[in-house]
């Protein structure tokens, strides 16, 4: 089960239950749009040869930690980089 599922209990058991048990889902421009960015997030990423094209801030760096458990059976991922904001243009 992924982590953000355990968001959607948190936020509506009920509309957990519908969504996640009973599978009824009605799709939105907004959701449509959300699960597009999902599909794009989730999807194995490879960093440039040259670092500098990811546009970062200087000094800042990539990271990222996956968690499971299968006594919980979740997995979830999470991405960040991490440095100062880059000055207004």
């Amino acid at each position: 089960m992924p982590v953000r599922r355990s968001q959607n209990y948190a936020y509506c058991a009920r509309l957990f239950y519908y969504q996640w048990v009973e599978d009824l889902f009605v799709e939105n421009a907004n959701t449509v749009a959300g699960s597009a960015t999902h599909r794009q997030v989730d999807k194995p990423s490879a960093l440039p040869e040259d670092p500098k094209e990811l546009e970062l801030p200087e000094g800042a760096r990539l990271r990222s930690l996956q968690l499971e458990s299968e006594t919980l059976g979740l997995v979830g991922r999470s991405m960040w980089w991490r440095g100062r904001a880059r000055a207004s243009r």
